[in-house]
């Protein structure tokens, strides 16, 4: 059996609202939130239908108090979701920085103030927030816009804790409570509108709890193993000086004799098998998932400029086909930029000249091909 509950979107992540900063700092995003057309015409050519719009919540409030939206910001939405209807784009609006949380940790400064997770003042304004996009653009059909509620939630623990640590204290109890009670909120407004949840351990644990739930559907994610996916990527903090010659698949023999410049989680992929195989028992519980009636996506996938590029194909080529084979869409982070098909910087590749841009064409037929 295959997913069959939504369509097999395939596409990118646009990261023109997108900042990792915890407060908004214009000279994060790559155009100041204005999207470039010429991306949606691109992409229509080349046969996707999918753009998920990474978002830092700061990007719209008005005020200190966060409880309301600017009308201008706003409007950067209504014109992405009108590129997207254009060119036959599916939109997915996407906080990767909500009110009381956001994956970006590391360095410490860049922690989200408060806790979605345990706070109940910060989950109240999440909704809230959810609720003003819900009740803009109720009425556009589901075909067109989904939500995404809230990028990479943290690892999940096994047990309550009294703590308030967002990234060290959440339970899949935690987890529901954010994600259903804003699922609520949202079709409360909009029943029809399509809801994308996360997974948790930064989005690689399906929620059986919120399985086969209408207009929800689940998004996985593709980075592993990070020793060939964010090889010698600087803000993955194990692989900044990683010294190897990166293959796939993987085999333990190819590990380094000497560790000691990587860490400890690293050493643990290296001394482990990477293949198809394994990909086929990593993706078990999401392909079961699928199987049993409930939407699943690929959210985000990919691999960093420096990782090397004969890798990158013969690594994409494993992860797609699996995922085509159970009729599962993915989106690529991103599309312009370090992990994308233009302008990445990779310096093993016979780039194309694109309009201007430098075009990864091998990497783009791939992910054409599935």
């Amino acid at each position: 059996m295959a997913q069959h509950v939504i369509p097999r979107y395939r596409g990118f992540n646009l990261l023109d609202l997108f900042s990792t900063s915890n407060r908004w700092d214009e000279h994060f995003p790559m155009s100041h939130g204005h999207f470039a057309e010429s991306d949606f015409q691109w992409m229509s050519e080349w046969g996707f239908d999918f753009a998920r719009i990474p978002m830092s919540y700061l990007y719209f409030v008005n005020n200190e108090e966060r409880d309301s939206f600017n009308e201008k910001q706003l409007s950067y939405l209504d014109e992405v979701i009108r590129l997207g209807e254009k060119y036959g784009i599916h939109i997915c609006l996407s906080f990767h920085r909500a009110a009381g949380y956001c994956i970006t940790e590391y360095p410490f400064d860049l922690r989200e103030r408060g806790n979605l997770w345990k706070d109940k003042e910060d989950l109240e304004l999440f909704k809230l927030h959810w609720s003003i996009l819900a009740k803009r653009y109720k009425g556009i059909g589901s075909d067109r816009l989904s939500f995404d509620l809230i990028n990479e939630p943290p690892v999940i623990i096994d047990k309550d804790s009294k703590g308030n640590d967002p990234y060290t204290t959440v339970t899949w109890e935690d987890y529901v409570k954010v994600h259903k009670g804003t699922a609520e909120t949202i079709h409360g407004i909009d029943p029809e509108r399509l809801i994308i949840i996360d997974g948790g351990d930064i989005g690689n644990s399906p929620c059986l709890e919120m399985a086969n739930m209408k207009n929800i559907a689940q998004s996985c994610r593709g980075y592993s193993p990070s020793l060939l996916t964010h090889y010698r990527c600087p803000w993955n903090k194990p692989n900044r000086n990683s010294a190897l010659d990166v293959r796939w698949p993987w085999r333990p023999e190819y590990a380094p004799s000497e560790t000691g410049i990587i860490s400890d989680s690293e050493v643990q992929e290296y001394l482990e098998t990477w293949d198809d195989e394994r990909f086929r028992e990593m993706y078990r519980p999401w392909f079961d998932l699928a199987d049993k009636g409930t939407g699943v996506h690929m959210g985000e996938c990919g691999c960093y400029r420096s990782t090397p590029h004969k890798a990158v194909l013969s690594w994409f080529e494993s992860l797609l086909s699996l995922m085509k084979e159970h009729n599962i869409g993915f989106a690529l982070w991103n599309f312009r930029g370090s992990f994308g098909i233009l302008d990445s910087g990779r310096k093993d590749v016979a780039y194309e000249d694109w309009n201007g841009h430098l075009l990864d064409r091998e990497l783009l037929d791939i992910l054409r091909k599935y």
